[in-house]
């Protein structure tokens, strides 16, 4: 099963920062360079599936904390 870049809210960030190691990318829908850099997320989080890599768009006013 493909490891992926899991989506970080409000809901779901407690859990996702007690999870051991941990990457979190912030970015915004607006930003290009957010853009260009996804696929090497998205790489880096099938090469190291011993860590979580998430991302929170905090444009989308769904990370408060």
């Amino acid at each position: 099963m493909p490891v992926s870049v899991e989506q970080i809210t409000d809901t779901n960030y407690d859990a996702f920062k007690q999870s051991g190691l941990a990457v979190l990318v912030a970015s915004t829908s607006w930003c290009h360079n957010c853009e260009a850099y996804r696929p090497v997320v998205e790489a880096a989080a099938q090469a190291m599936p011993h860590i979580k890599f998430g991302e929170a768009v905090l444009d989308k006013g769904n990370l408060r904390k």
